[in-house]
């Protein structure tokens, strides 16, 4: 499988797949996802519908010169049941992935989470955020910023399972992930989470996660950069090379994704993992560029997993 080595090369390598996955815009009345989204579209990598409130989007649409006459507009005002609408089309086969559009990340998960109109997922539903930090050299994987406030030890599991998850369907044959504290040794009652890093660290060197190394506990500096590790004489393969920064809770997480994006200027794109539909999630204060990766990820990953299920994409 091709190592995609930066989200440019994600574009690049998702154009040359030459599929269009239907995408659903959920709560599609908002500019900046309308606007990535038909990006997207202008490049033949998604197919959108969008559903919402049918006379916002126009409105929206016509105040800013945004043609989208041959884009089918389903009209659902309320955001919850725009939702459920995306839901009982995928289970139809007519859309491949689905998109947050102006809504509460809370009100999508639910309505996946409902046991009667959703579709629950068999495990954790976790965010994966993806960047590419030029002076690191390889793409660098986000977990979880979004959608678990405070994991536990098992959730941590699902939750690093679905980051490995995506990160090898980018051609990350062997991730190594870096469990992330405020220091690098064990510190009960005031840091649990360290703990949990250690334990984590303990069953992957005892060959509990095929192909997985997982490290930690790690101070940010110590998982990715080796001149910090080597100054405080870590020396492991996960140690100023991670592939994949697993945060102790959803504030470390969220702060440093916003850190990184806002402050350090870099984009990103998200998944929320976990799910049998894929799920194109990012925060409503993101980028129109940051969206347009996202969908470029949605449509890249449900391509490779069907094809990967023996599906046709």
């Amino acid at each position: 499988m091709e190592r995609i080595r930066s989200l440019d090369h994600l574009v690049e390598s998702t154009e040359k797949l030459k599929t269009n996955p239907r995408l659903a815009l959920t709560a599609a009345h908002d500019e900046t996802s309308i606007k990535s989204v038909l990006d997207a579209a202008k490049a033949n990598m998604v197919d959108p519908v969008f559903i919402g409130d049918k006379t916002k989007i126009k409105t929206i649409c016509a105040s800013s010169f945004i043609d989208i006459s041959r884009i089918e507009i389903i009209d659902e005002p309320d955001d919850t049941e725009a939702c459920y609408r995306a839901m009982e089309m995928y289970k139809r086969g007519q859309i491949d992935l689905i998109m947050k559009g102006l809504l509460n990340t809370s009100t999508l998960l639910r309505t996946i989470l409902d046991k009667d109109r959703g579709m629950p997922p068999k495990e954790v539903l976790s965010h994966v955020a993806v960047c590419f930090p030029p002076n690191y050299g390889k793409l660098l994987f986000i977990t979880d910023a979004g959608v678990n406030i405070s994991p536990n030890f098992q959730r941590k599991i699902g939750i690093i399972k679905n980051s490995v998850e995506l990160a090898r369907v980018l051609g990350v044959a062997k991730p190594k992930v870096a469990m992330l504290a405020a220091i690098e040794k064990v510190n009960l009652p005031a840091m649990p989470a360290t703990l949990d890093a250690a334990l984590l660290a303990k069953m992957s060197g005892r060959g509990a996660f095929k192909n997985v190394t997982i490290a930690g506990p790690f101070a940010l500096d110590n998982a990715i950069s080796k001149e910090a590790a080597k100054h405080k004489k870590i020396i492991q393969p996960v140690a100023g090379d991670a592939d994949i920064l697993c945060a102790p809770n959803i504030e470390a997480g969220n702060i440093l994704y916003k850190t990184i994006s806002i402050i350090g200027g870099l984009q990103f794109a998200g998944l929320a993992m976990g799910s049998t539909i894929p799920l194109v999630i990012c925060s409503r204060s993101d980028s129109d560029k940051t969206k347009f990766y996202s969908i470029v990820l949605g449509a890249y990953y449900s391509y490779m997993t069907k094809q990967k299920n023996g599906r046709k994409p």
